[in-house]
């Protein structure tokens, strides 16, 4: 009588265990699926403003103020990288064109916050983006 009540002792606790692993598995997952940019409307600051980002059908656009934009095709590489294929700028001077590429990879998130790093020419930089819609 005792190895039978032993057995089932042992048979409730794995299946609480397994329970309970599953529910914290199931958690993680939940919260990994969330962790990339879908279309939306982001935020960055450099060092003259802040910049509107509008991510919607496969097409990255930057705001400007004085209707200034640079527009382009964005392409993901998976759900935590992607690059950019530059098609349309009304800003002056910058030290890029049409058919420029620049390839991002999102490193981490913090609430609505993304953390990326960006390589453009050679160059390099770590910023972020803030959810804004």
């Amino acid at each position: 009588m005792k190895t039978l009540t032993l057995f089932f002792a042992l048979i409730f606790i794995i299946n609480t265990n397994q329970s309970f692993y599953s529910q914290n598995v199931n958690y993680q997952q939940t919260s990994i699926t969330n962790d990339y940019m879908q279309d939306g409307t982001y935020k960055y600051c450099n060092d003259t403003c802040d910049v509107i980002v509008e991510i919607k059908n496969d097409v990255y656009t930057e705001f400007y103020p004085n209707n200034e934009f640079i527009k382009a095709k964005i392409q993901w590489i998976n759900r935590k990288e992607y690059k950019l294929v530059i098609t349309e700028i009304k800003k002056p001077d910058l030290p890029f064109g049409i058919g420029t590429i620049m390839k991002t990879k999102i490193v981490r998130k913090k609430g609505s916050t993304f953390y990326y790093e960006s390589n453009l020419q050679g160059l390099s930089w770590s910023g972020k983006f803030e959810l804004i819609n």
